[in-house]
């Protein structure tokens, strides 16, 4: 099934591990997949992917009207695994995948991030956005597996 879909999520680590460097810590643990994500919000354009990302995983998914401009990358995302944490049903959880894709590329330095007067946009601002990014990322065809969630 295609769909569109933009990810609102946060790197994250279990409680208690640190990097092993400042920064340089945080981006070659990225590379080896020792970071989860926590799923802030998922908006997507396709009912069926919303109700199975709520229902099976907690993911926060939302049916919205998405235009995304294609990137025009042209690298290959290599699969790789790292969990992702959710409330399933108010409770947290942890579901292990494995994402790759093509039309991928990343850009060091991010990309300026332009908050409108929508209600996630109020939200990124609590988080304290908008702020430079490290780094972005587009994944033009991304593929992924989802585990069962696991209660954690």
């Amino acid at each position: 099934m295609s769909y569109d879909e933009v990810s609102v999520a946060l790197f994250v680590r279990p409680r208690g591990v640190a990097p092993s460097w400042p920064l340089i810590g945080t981006l070659v643990d990225l590379a080896q997949g020792k970071l989860g994500t926590y799923i802030h919000r998922l908006p997507v354009t396709q009912t069926f992917t919303c109700e199975a990302g709520v229902e099976i995983w907690g993911f926060l998914k939302t049916v919205e009207e998405i235009a995304i401009e294609p990137r025009g990358g042209a690298g290959r995302m290599p699969e790789q695994g790292l969990t992702s944490y959710t409330n399933l049903h108010g409770v947290p959880h942890g579901t292990r995948a494995v994402m790759g894709g093509e039309g991928f590329a990343m850009r060091l330095g991010g990309a300026e991030l332009v908050l409108g007067s929508h209600a996630l946009a109020n939200e990124l601002r609590l988080l304290g956005l908008p702020r430079r990014a490290l780094f972005t990322t587009w994944t033009e065809h991304m593929h992924a597996s989802f585990e069962l969630p696991e209660k954690l």
